[in-house]
This record gives C-alpha cells, sequence and structure tokens, in this order.
C-alpha cells in the first residue's frame, strides 16, 4: 500500500473540517454555580436545584443543556430563578436569570461552560 500517505492526508483533511451540517449533534452548554465567599451558601436554581448547600470554595454543577447547531444554550434557557442565603439571611438573588452575568467561555467545539461566581461584593 504505496498511497498510505494520500490517505493519511485526505482525512486529516476531512476530519478538521469546523463546518457545521444538520447531522451533526448539537450545541451543549454547562452550568456551573461558584462560591467565592467565606460562607456555606444555601442555593436554590430551579428547576435543578430546590434547596442545596454551596460549600466555601466549591463549585456546583447545575446541568447540561442541548442546543441547535446554531447556537448554545444559555442560563435563562435552563433556570427560572436563582437564590443565595446563607444561614436563613437573603443574600442574592436573580429573578429572571441574567445571561450577562454569568462568565461563559468555550470549552471545546461543541460545549459553552457558563459559571455564575458569587462573590461577597454582590451583597
Amino acid at each position: 500500500m504505496k498511497n498510505w500517505p494520500i490517505v493519511v492526508l485526505l482525512l486529516m483533511v476531512v476530519g478538521c473540517s469546523d463546518e457545521v451540517t444538520p447531522t451533526d449533534p448539537g450545541n451543549f452548554s454547562e452550568f456551573y454555580l461558584v462560591n467565592n465567599t467565606s460562607y456555606d451558601l444555601n442555593v436554590s436554581a430551579p428547576p435543578v436545584v430546590e434547596s442545596g448547600v454551596l460549600p466555601v470554595g466549591g463549585e456546583l454543577k447545575l446541568g447540561v443543556l442541548d442546543g441547535w447547531n446554531e447556537g448554545f444554550p444559555v442560563p435563562s434557557d435552563f433556570l427560572d430563578y436563582l437564590e443565595v442565603r446563607y444561614s436563613d439571611d437573603f443574600l442574592y438573588s436573580q429573578n429572571p436569570i441574567v445571561d450577562t452575568d454569568w462568565e461563559p467561555r468555550r470549552g471545546s467545539y461543541r460545549v459553552m461552560i457558563f459559571r455564575f461566581i458569587v462573590k461577597e461584593d454582590l451583597f
């Protein structure tokens, strides 16, 4: 098989295409809540988390949402609202969710990762 370098080159070119076709899987978005405070926080983020504790320095994966090839789902597509408390004291909420307050970054070719970082200067 003397033509193997040509076959390998052809596979590299075909396999590296950035063009999205209708048969490709959708884009996925992952949503995380990060605790950058000095408190353990009580979190509500329906419909995913009705009530949970996010420890100091912790990160809570809220979930993954599948979207269309043309775009990535954003936090408001996924969450109804967000509420953060310390003990019983109300600290912060978003209702409705404000997408621009979340920090988006491209995780890989098909995944966008959104993080909402809870800092003490929010409250």
